[in-house]
Protein backbone atom coordinates (compact mmCIF):
# COMPACT_ATOMS: atom_id res chain seq x y z
CA UNK A 1 0.00 0.00 0.00
CA UNK A 2 1.47 3.36 -1.08
CA UNK A 3 1.34 6.04 1.66
CA UNK A 4 0.98 9.59 1.60
CA UNK A 5 3.23 10.24 4.66
CA UNK A 6 5.51 8.46 7.06
CA UNK A 7 3.53 5.60 8.19
CA UNK A 8 0.28 7.33 6.89
CA UNK A 9 -2.00 5.53 4.69
CA UNK A 10 -3.07 6.88 1.70
CA UNK A 11 -6.61 6.29 2.58
CA UNK A 12 -6.19 8.81 5.91
CA UNK A 13 -4.13 11.58 3.79
CA UNK A 14 -5.30 14.61 3.24
CA UNK A 15 -3.29 15.24 0.31
CA UNK A 16 -2.38 18.88 1.32
CA UNK A 17 0.83 17.84 3.17
CA UNK A 18 -1.03 19.15 6.45
CA UNK A 19 0.25 15.86 8.43
CA UNK A 20 3.78 18.06 9.03
CA UNK A 21 2.47 20.56 10.23
CA UNK A 22 0.49 18.21 12.89
CA UNK A 23 3.61 16.04 13.25
CA UNK A 24 5.76 19.72 13.74
CA UNK A 25 8.05 18.93 10.99
CA UNK A 26 10.05 21.81 9.40
CA UNK A 27 9.60 22.77 5.68
CA UNK A 28 5.46 22.08 5.75
CA UNK A 29 3.88 24.72 3.25
CA UNK A 30 1.06 22.45 1.84
CA UNK A 31 -0.46 25.05 -1.45
CA UNK A 32 -3.87 25.69 -0.52
CA UNK A 33 -6.31 23.32 -2.32
CA UNK A 34 -4.01 21.54 -3.75
CA UNK A 35 -2.82 17.86 -3.20
CA UNK A 36 0.90 16.56 -3.24
CA UNK A 37 2.05 14.27 -6.49
CA UNK A 38 1.20 11.46 -6.31
CA UNK A 39 -1.63 11.45 -3.94
CA UNK A 40 -4.60 10.38 -4.73
CA UNK A 41 -6.19 11.08 -1.55
CA UNK A 42 -10.65 11.29 -1.17
CA UNK A 43 -11.52 13.42 -4.53
CA UNK A 44 -14.91 12.20 -4.77
CA UNK A 45 -18.20 12.83 -2.11
CA UNK A 46 -18.63 8.87 -1.76
CA UNK A 47 -14.89 8.89 -1.15
CA UNK A 48 -15.20 10.92 1.83
CA UNK A 49 -18.44 9.18 2.70
CA UNK A 50 -16.92 5.93 2.41
CA UNK A 51 -13.38 7.93 4.80
CA UNK A 52 -16.44 8.58 7.37
CA UNK A 53 -18.04 5.44 7.88
CA UNK A 54 -14.08 4.00 8.33
CA UNK A 55 -12.93 6.48 10.69
CA UNK A 56 -16.51 6.00 12.73
CA UNK A 57 -16.23 2.08 12.78
CA UNK A 58 -12.55 2.97 14.08
CA UNK A 59 -13.93 5.14 16.37
CA UNK A 60 -16.68 2.83 17.79
CA UNK A 61 -13.99 0.23 18.13
CA UNK A 62 -11.78 2.73 19.87
CA UNK A 63 -14.82 3.61 22.44
CA UNK A 64 -15.34 0.04 23.12
CA UNK A 65 -11.94 -0.97 23.81
CA UNK A 66 -11.69 1.46 26.07
CA UNK A 67 -14.31 0.84 28.12
CA UNK A 68 -13.58 -2.37 28.74
CA UNK A 69 -10.37 -1.43 29.71
CA UNK A 70 -11.55 1.42 32.48
CA UNK A 71 -14.22 -1.31 33.26
CA UNK A 72 -11.31 -3.81 34.35
CA UNK A 73 -9.62 -1.03 36.01
CA UNK A 74 -12.66 0.23 38.20
CA UNK A 75 -13.08 -3.78 39.07
CA UNK A 76 -9.19 -4.43 40.35
CA UNK A 77 -9.25 -0.93 42.31
CA UNK A 78 -12.61 -1.70 44.15
CA UNK A 79 -11.07 -5.17 44.55
CA UNK A 80 -8.19 -3.89 46.12
CA UNK A 81 -10.13 -1.41 48.37
CA UNK A 82 -12.59 -3.56 49.72
CA UNK A 83 -15.10 -1.28 47.80
CA UNK A 84 -18.51 -2.56 46.81
CA UNK A 85 -21.75 -1.64 44.72
CA UNK A 86 -23.68 -0.74 47.40
CA UNK A 87 -20.99 1.21 48.70
CA UNK A 88 -21.01 3.82 45.83
CA UNK A 89 -23.95 4.71 46.79
CA UNK A 90 -25.28 4.44 43.11
CA UNK A 91 -28.90 5.26 42.70
CA UNK A 92 -31.04 2.77 40.36
CA UNK A 93 -33.88 4.97 40.18
CA UNK A 94 -34.61 7.47 37.06
CA UNK A 95 -34.23 10.76 37.47
CA UNK A 96 -37.65 12.56 38.50
CA UNK A 97 -39.75 14.52 36.12
CA UNK A 98 -41.74 17.43 36.78
CA UNK A 99 -45.61 16.87 36.85
CA UNK A 100 -47.90 17.98 34.65
CA UNK A 101 -50.81 19.84 36.35
CA UNK A 102 -53.20 18.31 34.18
CA UNK A 103 -56.00 20.43 32.52
CA UNK A 104 -55.72 24.15 32.12
CA UNK A 105 -59.45 25.60 32.83
CA UNK A 106 -61.15 27.40 30.15
CA UNK A 107 -61.56 31.10 30.62
CA UNK A 108 -62.87 32.22 27.40
CA UNK A 109 -66.14 30.69 25.51
CA UNK A 110 -67.77 31.45 22.09
CA UNK A 111 -71.61 31.00 22.87
CA UNK A 112 -72.65 30.47 19.23
CA UNK A 113 -70.37 27.27 18.68
CA UNK A 114 -69.16 26.44 22.04
CA UNK A 115 -65.40 26.39 21.23
CA UNK A 116 -63.74 27.56 24.25
CA UNK A 117 -59.82 28.86 24.65
CA UNK A 118 -58.14 28.53 28.18
CA UNK A 119 -56.28 32.16 27.48
CA UNK A 120 -53.01 30.63 26.63
CA UNK A 121 -51.24 30.60 23.25
CA UNK A 122 -52.38 32.22 19.88
CA UNK A 123 -55.79 33.60 20.25
CA UNK A 124 -58.61 31.76 18.27
CA UNK A 125 -59.95 33.46 15.31
CA UNK A 126 -63.48 33.95 16.54
CA UNK A 127 -62.40 35.74 19.27
CA UNK A 128 -59.68 37.94 17.31
CA UNK A 129 -62.32 38.59 14.61
CA UNK A 130 -65.04 39.48 17.57
CA UNK A 131 -62.65 41.73 18.69
CA UNK A 132 -62.01 42.93 15.91
CA UNK A 133 -65.56 43.81 15.61
CA UNK A 134 -65.67 46.35 18.98
CA UNK A 135 -66.59 43.38 21.53
CA UNK A 136 -64.65 43.45 24.43
CA UNK A 137 -62.91 39.74 25.03
CA UNK A 138 -64.80 40.10 28.94
CA UNK A 139 -67.76 39.59 27.02
CA UNK A 140 -66.97 35.81 26.34
CA UNK A 141 -65.13 35.30 29.88
CA UNK A 142 -66.61 31.86 31.42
Amino acid sequence: MKTCAPNLPESECDCTGNWRIRQGLKGAQPAPGKGRAGCSGPTTYSDLLKQIESLTRQAEELRHKEITEVIAEIKDKMAQYGISVADLELDAKPAKRARRTGKVAEKYRNPATGESWTGRGRTPKWLAEAEAAGKSRDQFAV
